[in-house]
């Protein structure tokens, strides 16, 4: 990408990157990471022409969600019940719309 001068560098986090959750401890830390990551990779790349997004999804309906639930806390089921559920089709396509028009306008 580099020596093209261009490309796009998209990361899946979670919006437990913006906040600790109950019962998540590990999991919050590696999205809090993979932000950092994100954040200090697009300031060093941006010289070269390339883009990073990143993409904070909520919870999705998924086989590893489903999974997860089996073992959730209580206390963390209810706080993430209050973000809802989506489809996997609907984030999916959020998140390639929405690295396009970032590719696209800046």
């Amino acid at each position: 990408m580099k020596a093209r001068g261009y490309g796009h560098i998209t990361f899946v986090s979670s919006q437990a990157a913006f906040l600790g959750i109950y019962g998540f401890a590990p999991y919050s830390a590696s999205k809090y990471a993979l932000r950092g990551l994100a954040e200090g990779l697009q300031m060093e790349v941006a010289i070269h022409g390339v883009k990073v997004t990143i993409a904070y999804p909520p919870d999705t309906d998924t086989p590893g969600f489903a999974e997860e639930e089996k073992t959730k806390p209580k206390e963390t089921k209810l706080i993430c019940k209050t973000s809802g559920l989506f489809s996997p089709h609907k984030v999916a396509k959020k998140i390639l719309d929405d690295t396009m028009v970032f590719s696209m306008h800046f």
